[in-house]
């Protein structure tokens, strides 16, 4: 997925003609920050599910269960800024934050819970 979004800034910086910052492009600039956001919450995410795979903090149904929710929500979170807000905006109507705040939920929760799950793990036994 990091592949994904970085062809697509780069998609971007082509076609606005900028090789550093944004330009003053809202395009680039969100597709700037979607990658951005993307790089700042996965490192986190599979460093603590690493983590519960081999303190063995929960079973593995229920880490590919949250990692497959984690995905679901960076992809989501994605459509909605690449996607959804653009199209709102030439609509000249207010973007329907709905499926952005899905991919919200479907980030924090599994990282929440693998926090949980690690710190129980470690002091709880």
């Amino acid at each position: 997925m990091l592949l994904v979004l970085s062809v697509i800034v780069i998609k971007f910086r082509v076609k606005h003609g900028v090789t550093l910052l944004d330009g003053g492009s809202q395009e680039l600039s969100r597709a700037i920050r979607v990658q951005g956001n993307f790089t700042e919450y996965m490192p986190i995410f599979l460093l603590l599910l690493v983590l519960a795979e081999l303190t063995n903090a929960a079973p593995s149904w229920m880490l590919h269960l949250l990692a497959s929710m984690m995905l679901c929500g960076r992809v989501a979170h994605a459509f909605s800024l690449l996607v959804v807000e653009p199209a709102s905006v030439a609509r000249g109507t207010a973007m329907n934050i709905t499926m952005r705040q899905g991919g919200m939920f479907c980030t924090f929760t599994p990282l929440a819970l693998l926090s949980l799950m690690c710190l129980w793990r470690t002091f709880i036994g």
